[in-house]
C-alpha cells in the first residue's frame, strides 16, 4: 500500500482551493481491486493534503494489538490532510485505521462511504481539538460491525452519520 501511495504522490498536482489561499495537492485515487489484502504495516500519507482511497469491495486485514495506525502521517501536526475521501473498503483487525489531523484548516472535509469494519479498536482519530477544528466528518452508508469498539475520536466542527449501521460485540 505504501508503494502505491508513493507512486500516486509523484503524480499529484498542486492547486489553490477556490476562495482560499491554502495550496493543496490533488492526487490520483489509490484504487484497490476486489480482494483481501494483508496490510500489517502502517501507511505514511504525509506530504499530501488530499487523499482519495477507493476500493471495489476490498478488504484490508491487519495485526491488532501492536498499537499501529493503518493510515497516518509522520509530518508535523499529523499531516495537515485537508480532504479525505474513502469508499468501498472493509477493514479487519486494526488498532486504529485512520489517524490524521487537518491543522485546523478551514472547511476541511473527511468523507467515508460504504466502509465496513470488524475487530477495530478505533476507526478514526483526528488527534486533538486544536489540530482538527474546522473539519466536517461524514460517514455515509457504513457498517461498523462486531467488535468495533469505537468509531471516532473526533474533534471536529461537524460529525454526521447517514444510513449507517452499528453492530454489537459478538
Amino acid at each position: 500500500i505504501q508503494s502505491a501511495f508513493n507512486r500516486a504522490l509523484t503524480q499529484q498536482a498542486s492547486a489553490v482551493l477556490a476562495g482560499s489561499t491554502t495550496a493543496v495537492n490533488e492526487i490520483a485515487a489509490l484504487k484497490a481491486s476486489n480482494g483481501v489484502y494483508y496490510a500489517p504495516d502502517e501507511v505514511d500519507v504525509g506530504g499530501s493534503r488530499c487523499l482519495n482511497i477507493q476500493g471495489d469491495s476490498s478488504v484490508f486485514a491487519g495485526d491488532a494489538g501492536v498499537g499501529k495506525n493503518l493510515f497516518y502521517s509522520s509530518v508535523a501536526n499529523e499531516g495537515l490532510v485537508r480532504r479525505l475521501y474513502m469508499s468501498d473498503v472493509s477493514f479487519h483487525n486494526y488498532d486504529t485505521v485512520v489517524r490524521l489531523a487537518t491543522n485546523n484548516l478551514d472547511l476541511s472535509t473527511f468523507v467515508f462511504e460504504n466502509i465496513k469494519t470488524d475487530a477495530i479498536e478505533l476507526f478514526l482519530d483526528t488527534v486533538d481539538y486544536y489540530k482538527s477544528r474546522s473539519t466536517h466528518v461524514t460517514f455515509n452508508e457504513c457498517m461498523f460491525a462486531y467488535k468495533t469498539k469505537r468509531v471516532a475520536r473526533c474533534y471536529a466542527d461537524q460529525l454526521s452519520f447517514n444510513d449507517c449501521w452499528f453492530g454489537t460485540e459478538a
